[in-house]
């Protein structure tokens, strides 16, 4: 892929332990998130509409033992809890780090370049990931604890058109307030 459109954009990074793992967890912030629109699938334009919103924190966890010495997994979210990904089944980078695939408007990881249907009561629509920008983001990691702003507890964004949607929660306590057992979650199979 080509290198990433804005390589200074900053990637923040936590250290998090759950009972099972110690985790480091990346923050990805987009300006606006939307459902990619799928002509063929029915209400792609409704849910489009009304799940769009303002602000989008995203985020990777790289899970390694508890002890910190192998890396065990990778956890991909978007659109509600997290997938699990074995270590062995992570796609590696030419320089050996993980590689995730962001879709196109929703931003929500993948751990393949290929759409994925999502569907919602109001909807489906389609996630539609590639091989696009590389965002090297180890160039400028940066520890979210550190920010001023870490912690912020409102939203970041306007409401959207669904007067329950606003933009998201930021990098705090309250957005992951409670990992899943690594045991509860789904896997990705090939």
């Amino acid at each position: 892929g080509q290198a990433g459109r804005n390589p200074d954009s900053p990637v923040f990074f936590e250290l998090r332990r759950t009972p099972k793992e110690l985790l480091i967890t990346y923050w990805f912030f987009y300006g606006y998130s939307r459902p990619h629109v799928a002509p063929d699938l029915p209400g792609g334009d409704v849910l489009r509409n009304e799940l769009s919103h303002e602000g989008d924190w995203e985020n990777v966890d790289v899970a390694l033992s508890p002890d910190g010495t192998k890396a065990v997994a990778m956890y991909l979210y978007g659109h509600g809890r997290p997938t699990r990904v074995p270590w062995e089944q992570v796609e590696p980078g030419p320089d050996r780090h993980p590689l995730a695939y962001g879709a196109w408007d929703s931003h929500a990881s993948y751990a393949k370049a290929r759409p994925v249907k999502v569907c919602s009561p109001l909807g489906c629509a389609r996630d539609v990931s590639v091989r696009g920008w590389r965002w090297d983001t180890w160039h400028n990691l940066r520890p979210v604890k550190a920010e001023p702003w870490y912690g912020f507890g409102g939203a970041w964004g306007a409401a959207g058109p669904v007067s329950d949607r606003t933009g998201p929660l930021g990098p705090s306590p309250s957005k992951l307030p409670a990992d899943p057992d690594p045991g509860d979650l789904p896997a990705v199979s090939h």
